[in-house]
C-alpha cells in the first residue's frame, strides 16, 4: 500500500510537470512570445565575463595604488616630532621630505624641511618635552628597537 501511495504521488508530479510545460508553450504560441532557450543563456555568460574582468582590473588598480602608498608613506614612524625611515634619516611630517639641520649653532634641536614650497621647521622635543639633537634623536630611537 505505502509502495501503491508513493507511485501515484511520483505520477502526480510528472502529471503537473506536464500541464506547467504544456500550459506555458499554449502560453507563448498565443502571446506570440518565445520560449528561453539555452543560446540566451550565452549572452549572460559573456556579460558575466565582462563583470568578471572587470572586477579583476579594479582589484589590480586598487593593490598597486594601495601598494604606491605604503612604499611613500607607510615605510615612516613618527618619533619626537618629525617622521624617521629605516636609515634614521629624518623626514618633514607635513610633506615627507629630507629634513636639513637649521644654520644656528645655538638650535642643534631645530631642522628645516629640503622643500621651499614647505619650508617646515621641526624641533626635536623627547617625551617629557625637553629638547634634543639628532645623536641623542637616534640613541633613544636604537634604545627602542
Amino acid at each position: 500500500m505505502i509502495m501503491g501511495s508513493r507511485i501515484q504521488d511520483m505520477r502526480v508530479k510528472n502529471e503537473r510537470e506536464i500541464v506547467l510545460q504544456i500550459n506555458t508553450i499554449v502560453k507563448s504560441k498565443y502571446y506570440g512570445t518565445q520560449l528561453v532557450s539555452r543560446k540566451s543563456d550565452t549572452r549572460y555568460a559573456k556579460y558575466s565575463l565582462v563583470l568578471l574582468a572587470i572586477l579583476l582590473c579594479t582589484t589590480i588598480i586598487f593593490l598597486t595604488l594601495w601598494a604606491r602608498l605604503y612604499w611613500q608613506y607607510g615605510r615612516f614612524r613618527l618619533a619626537y616630532g618629525v617622521l624617521w625611515d629605516n636609515g634614521n634619516n629624518m623626514h618633514c611630517p607635513s610633506c615627507h621630505k629630507i629634513l636639513k639641520p637649521s644654520i644656528d649653532p645655538e638650535k642643534p634641536f631645530l631642522f628645516w624641511c629640503s622643500d621651499p614650497k614647505c619650508n617646515n621647521k621641526c624641533p626635536l622635543k623627547n617625551d617629557e618635552g625637553k629638547m634634543i639633537t639628532q645623536k641623542e634623536a637616534i640613541e633613544l630611537l636604537s634604545d627602542e628597537s
